[in-house]
Parts: C-alpha cells; structure tokens; sequence
C-alpha cells in the first residue's frame, strides 16, 4: 500500500504522502485494537475475565473488516505506464489547487 501511495503523488510530494500513509496508518491501527478491546470487554464477567463469545464477536468484526479492505483494494484504479520506459504518462490535472496536502502546502513546485 506504500507503493501505491508515493506512486500515486509527485515526486516532490513522497515524504507528505509517505508521512500521511504512516498517521492513518497509525491511527488505523489504534482503533481497531480499541474497537476489539471494546467488543471482547462486552461479555466480561464479574470477576473481569472475558467470555469467549467476545472473542468470537471480535474476530467476526476482524474478519468483516477484512473483506472490506480486500474489496477496496480491488477498487484502486491501476497506474497506466509506457510499456517500453514503465514511467507514468504526464497527466494535466483538471483542477491542481486541489491537490491540497495537510499542513496548508499546495503540490506545486512553485514557491507561494
């Protein structure tokens, strides 16, 4: 998926597209491990120890999750390269301001 994101950005605009995948990535990440903390911690007994139908539910949810993300990764759309160089054809960018990055950057190589 890394691939795929720096592929699809400038390449003056590698390190903001590599930093956003690492944050959501990260962000990802934490809410799914609290959204299955969340659903085993739901059929906790009194004593604090988890039923095992908590874990069931949780890996249900890990396993909707999953078909998903496999159907939106068939959903990106494949990159056109020149069979001979393998680079990607220029594309003119119907509307370049926005092509906005976080932080308020615009992805030109024109100085504001």
């Amino acid at each position: 998926m890394s691939n795929v994101v720096v592929a699809s950005v400038p390449p003056e605009q590698t390190g903001v597209a590599s930093g956003m995948n690492a944050n959501i990535r990260t962000i990802g990440g934490s809410l799914g491990a609290a959204f299955m903390a969340s659903i085993v911690a739901i059929g906790a007994s009194s004593s604090g120890v988890p039923a095992e139908s908590g874990y069931t539910n949780g890996f249900a949810m890990l396993g909707v999750a999953g078909v998903l993300a496999a159907v939106a990764a068939l959903l990106i759309p494949a990159v056109k390269r020149d069979k001979k160089t393998h680079l990607e054809e220029a594309v003119e960018l119907p509307h370049p301001e926005l092509a906005m990055v976080a932080g308020g950057t615009f992805s030109s190589d024109k100085p504001e």
